[in-house]
């Protein structure tokens, strides 16, 4: 009778038949190879590195080869998500130039409203020793602004970083205008959108 040789001893004897074989059921069963060598590769992370790099040294040129036109090909991404990176530090560097510049804003609009008081004060004070009419300060009541100063108005009490008086200055309106705003009885119909006490 025949004695056939063992698996193992036939592939030690045939490897090209077995690599034929093997090439041939990945082609045939992409998927499950596919699987299969993902769950090898994690289970021995160790076995691929060493392969890899005993690949390497074996296949320098080829090697050196490929690594060049997979950076060529993976080029134009690297470019991309390096020009959104860099527009995302733009944004964000004008987003916060904004801000400073809309605090520089508010803090000017009150020393110019701090420098008008004085000035009222002055004028009233020459026109009190010459004997003349006293100057109005020109400010403005509740019922001779627009919904828009109503608005800023009420932003402002929303943050709560100024009081009702630097809040009446720098607005350009009495102390009394800003209390009836505050307390409702003023300009109901403007209500401040949500989100927006933060911002613009």
């Amino acid at each position: 009778m025949k004695k056939y040789p063992s698996q193992e001893a036939w592939r030690k004897l045939h490897p090209d038949r077995v690599r034929e074989y093997r090439k041939h059921w990945r082609d045939t069963h992409k998927a499950e190879a596919a699987k299969l060598s993902r769950e090898w590769k994690a289970k021995n992370p160790d076995k691929v590195r060493a392969t890899r790099k005993k690949w390497r040294m074996a296949h320098p040129d080829v090697y050196k080869e490929r690594r060049k036109q997979w950076l060529h090909k993976h080029r134009k991404v690297g470019v991309v998500m390096g020009v959104f990176e860099s527009l995302d530090e733009m944004l964000k560097g004008l987003t916060e130039r904004r801000i400073k510049v809309i605090e520089q804003q508010g803090a000017l609009a009150l020393e110019l409203a701090k420098i008008d008081e004085e000035k009222h004060r002055i004028d009233v004070a020459r026109a009190a020793i010459k004997g003349d009419p006293l100057p109005k300060m020109g400010r403005k009541s509740a019922h001779f602004i627009d919904e828009a100063k109503a608005l800023e108005i009420k932003k402002d009490l929303a943050r709560g970083k100024l009081i009702m008086h630097d809040i009446a200055i720098k607005h350009g309106v009495s102390y009394q205008t800003v209390n009836l705003i505050n307390s409702g009885k003023t300009w109901k119909n403007v209500v401040v959108p949500a989100g927006s006490i933060n911002g613009d």
